[in-house]
């Protein structure tokens, strides 16, 4: 589990090809728990159970999928999907508010995107996309009806 994935944590080789990079955060699975005391991440990208572990569960590979899917969406507008003043702003947004979908903000973002980013942003983890290759299927299928 990357627990940290953002822009700054993408980098791109000389062929185009995207490589995950910043380990520091990283956990891997060897049990169900990866209970911390203190919040581990970058707060634009954090998922609800970063903040909240007794509501939303335990961090786990479904965080990534929540971060790629606020990675999407800053890739699609140019800005994660809760923007905010304070960081008590931003934790009540990521855990209560809905994002606003990027085909409501940009014409040319089809809604079957929208939907799959919809999906990687569910509060409650069990509602996301369950690994990295299903939302990664999801978008090949997309982008081969387009």
């Amino acid at each position: 589990v990357h627990r940290d994935i953002k822009p700054e944590n993408v980098l791109f080789t000389n062929n185009g090809v995207p490589k995950l990079s910043d380990f520091g955060i990283a956990k891997i699975m060897t049990t169900l728990s990866t209970s911390t005391d203190s919040f581990q991440g970058s707060l634009l990208y954090a998922a609800p159970e970063q903040f909240d572990r007794k509501r939303f569960g335990e961090v786990d590979w479904r965080t990534d999928i929540w971060q790629m899917g606020v990675l999407l969406y800053e890739c699609l507008l140019g800005h994660p999907p809760f923007m905010c003043d304070t960081y008590s702003e931003l934790l009540t947004a990521i855990i209560n508010r809905d994002p606003i979908l990027p085909h409501e903000l940009r014409e040319d973002v089809p809604e079957e995107i929208s939907e799959a980013i919809k999906i990687s942003l569910q509060k409650q983890k069990e509602e996301r996309y369950q690994s990295a290759s299903e939302f990664r299927d999801t978008l090949i299928k997309i982008f081969d009806l387009l």
